[in-house]
This record gives C-alpha cells, sequence and structure tokens, in this order.
C-alpha cells in the first residue's frame, strides 16, 4: 500500500490540533465583589427580609474546575464558598451554637402563620455545570455546611 505524502503531513497535523485538552483552574472569590441573594416561596408565598440586607450575603472561596476554551466545566468537590457574616444580623430565632456565623435572615408570611428562619455557618459546592464565556452560568449548588434555625408557629421551632 502506498501513501501519499500529502496525506501523512495531513493526518499528522490533524492529530496535533485536532483535540484540545482540558485544563484545571482555580480561582479565588473576592468577597467584596461576589454576593449571593437567597429567596423562595413557603406554600407559593414569597419568602421576605428580616431586616434590609438580610436576604444578600457575601462569599469568598475558590471555584475550581476543567477549562476547555471558552467552557470552565465544575468537577464535584472542587469548589469551596464560605459566606461571611452579614453585618445587619444576628437573626431570629436566636441561634442554638454558640459562636455561628449569621448569613441570612428570612420572613415566613403571615398568610401561612408567619415566622422565621435564620441561616448560619452556610457553605456550598458548585457540583455541576459550565460557564461558557459570555454566557450567564448554570450550576446546581450543594450545601457542605450550615444549618436554619426556625421559628414557624405551624412547624414548632428547630435547628
Amino acid at each position: 500500500m502506498k501513501f501519499s505524502p500529502l496525506f501523512l503531513v495531513t493526518c499528522g497535523f490533524l492529530s496535533t490540533v485536532g483535540l484540545s485538552e482540558a485544563v484545571v483552574v482555580t480561582y479565588n472569590v473576592n468577597a467584596a465583589l461576589s454576593s449571593l441573594r437567597i429567596g423562595g416561596t413557603a406554600s407559593g408565598t414569597p419568602l421576605a427580609q428580616q431586616s434590609a440586607g438580610s436576604l444578600d450575603d457575601f462569599f469568598s472561596g475558590t471555584i475550581s474546575g476543567d477549562l476547555v476554551g471558552g467552557t470552565l466545566t465544575f468537577t464535584t468537590g472542587g469548589s469551596s464558598l464560605v459566606a461571611a457574616a452579614n453585618p445587619v444580623g444576628p437573626f431570629t430565632p436566636t441561634s442554638s451554637v454558640g459562636g455561628a456565623v449569621e448569613n441570612y435572615g428570612l420572613l415566613v408570611s403571615q398568610a401561612i402563620g408567619g415566622g422565621q428562619i435564620g441561616f448560619r455557618n452556610v457553605a456550598f459546592d458548585l457540583t455541576t455545570g459550565s460557564i461558557v464565556t459570555g454566557a450567564p452560568p448554570a450550576s446546581p449548588v450543594a450545601f457542605t455546611a450550615g444549618f436554619a434555625d426556625y421559628n414557624i408557629p405551624a412547624l414548632g421551632a428547630g435547628a
């Protein structure tokens, strides 16, 4: 069997540039520029803030993943984001854990019985998904630390 020199050069060129390898990268999160707003509903009624700013907190830590071209793909356990102490805390109900860092304070609507929720010591990981250059991220989060104290008459109190 005989191959032309052009065919061999073309195959060699394609094998060296045809595949992009993933590069593992880690980014440090600047807490002064990185915030996360919490929200949701309880029985279809939006949760409210306990005080101005209690639904927003700042985060620090690292985000890691595989970078190929303009796409960063997250890997489970690769990122660690930790909430800072929220300056508008403390939140009610009072924490069941001494020294807990106050992160978020929510109110449950009186229309469904009322109550309060205080989130404390919150940390999470970006488990899957990706960020593509110029597009908003789509990534679920997994909470790796933290707890909620609550006092909702219909449910009682708990942590």
